[in-house]
Formats: C-alpha cells, structure tokens, sequence
C-alpha cells in the first residue's frame, strides 16, 4: 500500500498541516497493512489446523483428532486480541497528533477515506474508535486540557475492552479445552466443568 510522499513541488501548495496530515495517513495505511497481515496469518494456521485434524482423522479412522477443531477458539481469540492491540496503537498515534500537534481528525478522516486502496469497512471500524464532531462539541475548538481529558477518558474505555475481550477468549478457550478432554476421557465432571464455565462467563459478560 503506498505511502504518502509529497514532492517538493507540491509542498510549496500545500497548507502548513499537510505533513502532519500524510504523517496520519502513513500511520493508518501502515496499520492497515499489518492488520492484514495479521489476517492472513490467522487464514493459514486456521487452514493448516483443519486440514491437518481432518487428515488425521483420515489416516487414524478416529474422531479423536478432530477435537483438535477445538485450537481454533484460542486462534480466533488470539487474533482478536493481536489486532485489537494494534488499532489501539494507531488510535493512541492519532490522538497523540491531535492533542500534541492539533491534527484536524474530521479533515484527516475525510482525506484518509479518498483513498482507492484502502478497505472502506475497514476504515470505518477504527475511524469510529476517535472523536467526532457533534452539535454541541467542536473537537477543534477545545482546549488542550480537555483534549487530554477526553483521550484519557476514551484510553480507560478502551483498556477495559480490551480486558473484556482477554477474559472471553480466556473462558472460551477453557470452556473448549473442557469439552474436548470430556469427549476425549469420556468424563461428565469435564463435560459439566465446561458448562459451568460457559454458563457463568454468559452471566458476568454484561456487568464487566
């Protein structure tokens, strides 16, 4: 994905923001990238893991490995949790700009749209994770004390996602671990351990 690079030429048009601006944008098409990354990994050891279980089975003729489907929670919620840090990375990048170097985010949120290249639904997703203008609250109007109050407040919200989202993959991945070793060891107490755990993580998400 191309970097923002603007020649000497056009520098000379350009506002005084411009490089503070394509300075957003390279960090937002660079987060992109690597969440992609991030992806296409998770695309492969999916595939390989299931592949590998089913073949395995095949050869074996038991259904003992494809408990092994069980490793995808775990991936999934790994992926989660990997990619998750990463647009909080790029977010806290953004928000640094804005409170530090007074980075116009409904300006940088418009030019970073225009881009061809770069996966609208994506974009969307963590373009929603900054500040909006509304009717009543100019982001560009507000003092830096209040600026550094907002980040602080949307910092906090976002930590305790992020450790919402840590405790689920947590108790899915025992919940799973539990169910797998229940059919595998033909055990109730397994069986009704990773219900339990299933039933009581339903019941704690909401008030986390």
């Amino acid at each position: 994905m191309a970097r923002v690079k603007p020649t000497a030429d056009q520098s000379c048009n350009q506002p005084p923001n411009a490089p503070l601006m394509a300075a957003a944008i390279n960090l937002t098409l660079r987060a992109i990238e690597e969440r992609t990354r991030l992806y296409r990994g998770l695309i492969v050891v999916v595939s390989v893991s299931s592949v590998l279980a089913l073949l395995l089975a095949a050869i074996l003729r038991s259904g003992t490995p494809l408990l092994g489907f069980g490793l995808l929670v775990p991936f999934a919620g790994g992926y989660l949790v990997l990619d998750g840090r990463r647009v909080s990375r790029w977010r806290k990048s953004i928000l640094d700009l804005w409170c530090e170097r007074d980075l116009n985010l409904a300006l940088f949120a418009k030019s970073v749209s225009a881009y061809p290249s770069v996966p609208p639904r994506t974009l969307e997703g963590m373009l929603s994770a900054l500040p909006k203008d509304l009717a009543d609250l100019k982001l560009d109007a507000l003092s830096d004390t209040k600026k550094r109050q907002m980040v602080g407040a949307s910092n906090a919200a976002e930590r305790k996602q992020e450790a919402r989202i840590l405790l689920a993959v947590a108790a899915l991945t025992l919940a799973v671990a539990l169910a797998a070793a229940a059919a595998w060891l033909r055990s109730g107490r397994a069986l009704v351990c990773a219900v339990l755990v299933a039933v009581t993580w339903a019941a704690v998400k909401n008030r986390l």
